[in-house]
């Protein structure tokens, strides 16, 4: 059984450079569409325990987003955290992110207004570090 993995965007990039203990499956620019392809090729017994995943951040207006995210939280086995889309510039997919976390009974991650970047998407170091204490702590 894998220990912990990280799973989406750049957002997921940059928690993960905090938390080196992970595997990594995430890439900047990459939405939700993209990486359920990815996801959907990995085997079905692939026990994880415990995972974060961000993604929505890099969907458009008429990509299924619900659909995705549903996809990849399919193919995890075991309890997953999401990190949520920023409610400024993605309120859509935030909301639709959250639907599924919560429909899942998953755990969700909020950013704070003090830990975003000033795109208002990416976080600060300082916010991507306190992130991925976050899910760590919870994992204990």
């Amino acid at each position: 059984m894998l220990e912990c993995l990280i799973l989406g965007d750049s957002i997921a990039v940059g928690v993960a450079k905090y938390t080196p203990q992970c595997e990594i499956h995430a890439q900047g620019g990459i939405n939700s569409w993209q990486m359920a392809r990815q996801v959907n090729a990995w085997p079905m017994d692939k026990a994880v325990r415990h995972t974060i995943i961000s993604i929505g951040t890099n969907d458009y207006a008429k990509l299924n987003t619900k659909e995705y995210v549903n996809q990849i939280r399919f193919r995890i086995r075991g309890p997953v955290t999401w990190i949520l889309p920023s409610q400024e510039i993605k309120p859509q997919q935030r909301e639709l992110v959250e639907i599924v976390a919560k429909f899942w009974g998953d755990t969700i991650i909020t950013v704070k207004p003090a830990q975003l970047a000033k795109d208002r998407i990416h976080l600060t170091g300082t916010g991507y570090k306190e992130i991925a204490e976050e899910f760590l702590n919870e994992r204990k």
